[in-house]
């Protein structure tokens, strides 16, 4: 369990290493690679709570809906999410009119 607990630390401090990153883009505009490195953050820190938290020895994929459903403690957040309308739908479905580049 020991191994675990400091691989969950390793993806945390890369998610947390990457936030700073995501800043810096979001300050200078670059705000594509912002969203996109916003999804990576999270599956990062997912992963640390699935070896930190959970003990997992091995976590696989990259959807966040995905990793989420497989932590307990956030299994009320998720029903939340789908009373509110947030419940896995691509966001592009929810944006209304977009802006032409």
């Amino acid at each position: 369990m020991k191994e675990a607990k400091a691989e969950g630390l390793r993806w945390l401090r890369q998610a947390e290493n990457d936030q700073e990153y995501a800043q810096l883009g979001l300050r200078e505009g670059f705000f594509a690679q912002v969203c996109f490195q916003c999804q990576q953050i999270c599956e990062k820190a997912l992963k640390a709570i699935h070896y930190g938290q959970l003990g997992k020895r091995v976590v696989f994929g990259h959807s966040l809906v995905q990793l989420a459903a497989r932590c307990p403690a956030l299994r009320g957040i998720q029903a939340e999410a789908g009373r509110t309308g947030g419940g896995g739908q691509p966001a592009n479905d929810r944006a209304g009119p977009r802006r032409a580049l």
